[in-house]
């Protein structure tokens, strides 16, 4: 198994590789990975509520009404990951449009939303112009890209 490093804004690559960029996460049930030459983010989350006035806090009334809570926490979490850390409030990171053509913030190219199986994941990535259509897998229990 190839080491892990992290660029200087803690964005992890493949030692043997520095320009194969690579993300993880993980929640109860399921875990999702990316591989891609250019920087990349993935999150994913299983069903689960928000308490109180957590959401207003990361994101828009307008993100949570176009892509639901999860979504819109999915996407910003993946959008961190491709820029490594973020230096400003969650909030700045600002999605528009459907979940069929995100329209995405400054710095990431394109973002993907995907609901299955009980488990939302978002991909986004940095230098990519479009993401694959997922394909579900469901005798292996695999989302592919």
């Amino acid at each position: 198994l190839p080491q892990i490093a992290k660029t200087e804004a803690g964005k992890p690559y493949l030692c043997t590789d520095p320009s194969c960029f690579i993300s993880l996460s993980h929640t109860a049930g399921a875990v999702s990975a990316a591989l891609s030459a250019g920087s990349i983010g993935v999150d994913v989350e299983g069903q689960r509520s928000y308490p109180g006035e957590l959401p207003a806090r990361f994101a828009a009334p307008e993100e949570i009404a176009q892509f639901g809570v999860l979504g819109a926490w999915t996407l910003k979490e993946s959008a961190v990951k491709v820029k490594g850390r973020l230096d400003r409030d969650w909030r700045d990171i600002a999605y528009s449009g459907t979940r069929k053509k995100i329209l995405c913030p400054e710095g990431i190219a394109c973002a993907r939303l995907v609901e299955a199986e009980g488990f939302t994941l978002a991909i986004a990535a940095a230098d990519m112009q479009d993401l694959p259509e997922p394909e579900w897998i469901p005798e292996k229990d695999l989302l592919l890209f």
